[in-house]
């Protein structure tokens, strides 16, 4: 998903001559226990853009699974699930079926714990579930709070997650994108081009209008490579 949306917003900008991100943040998800929580899953799915106030009925947005699900309209975009396919012999019945289910299921309750498990990356599921999960992957499929004893069982447990996702994850009350655009990187001969690309990034800052001299530019590799000041965030290059 987040590599099909990077293709996407890299076509886009392309396309309209633009720069940016086109999203209001990074794509999120969470691993469900589809076996106890699939319908309440896609009640919640399906129940979003009323919610949001963006239509007044289910079936009003045309971009929603409530039309095949519940309704029998065909879909080519949708994969039916097996616990889905299971509710009836036939699309009439199983369409008739989840009606049911959908008008009685009551996810009220749910609702905070989905939320917060795809908005954390975390499992959603029974305690069963998630000791199954935590086995397989071989650590906790609960984020802790941030914080801590950093030389915990439970802290190392969480560590190692990209610098730009656990960046975004603490500022996820943030609206919006926090980055200009994606990172970028390229693999570098740096037998022959290391001194090139060095001056290349150092003089991003100066070329961009931010400031009148490379040194002026706090976070510049320039003040240790050419003027010796100390930087403990820098590893000198073998070559």
């Amino acid at each position: 998903m987040q590599s099909m949306a990077n293709r996407y917003v890299r076509y886009f900008n392309a396309k309209h001559k633009r720069t940016g991100t086109m999203w209001e943040g990074r794509f999120k998800s969470c691993l469900v226990d589809s076996e106890h929580y699939l319908f309440a899953l896609y009640k919640y799915i399906e129940m979003n853009p009323v919610r949001a106030g963006m239509v007044m009925e289910l079936a009003d947005y045309k971009w929603s699974s409530y039309a095949h699900n519940a309704l029998g309209k065909a879909d080519k975009l949708i994969s039916e699930h097996p616990l889905y396919k299971a509710l009836g012999d036939d699309s009439q019945q199983r369409y008739k079926n989840y009606q049911k289910i959908f008008d009685k299921l009551d996810i009220a309750k749910e609702e905070s714990l989905i939320t917060e498990a795809t908005m954390r990356g975390e499992v959603y599921g029974t305690n069963g579930f998630h000791q199954k999960i935590s086995q397989l992957v071989s650590r906790s499929t609960k984020l802790a709070a941030h914080g801590g004893d950093r030389k915990s069982e439970i802290y190392k447990d969480q560590a190692g997650r990209p610098l730009d996702f656990t960046l975004i994850s603490l500022l996820d009350s943030v609206s919006g994108s926090v980055w200009e655009g994606r990172y970028e990187a390229t693999l570098l001969d740096s037998e022959n081009y290391l001194l090139t690309c060095s001056r290349y990034i150092e003089l991003n800052p100066f070329r961009a209008g931010m400031v009148n001299d490379p040194a002026e530019y706090p976070w510049s590799s320039y003040h240790y490579n050419a003027l010796g000041i100390e930087n403990r965030l820098l590893k000198l290059h073998s070559n």
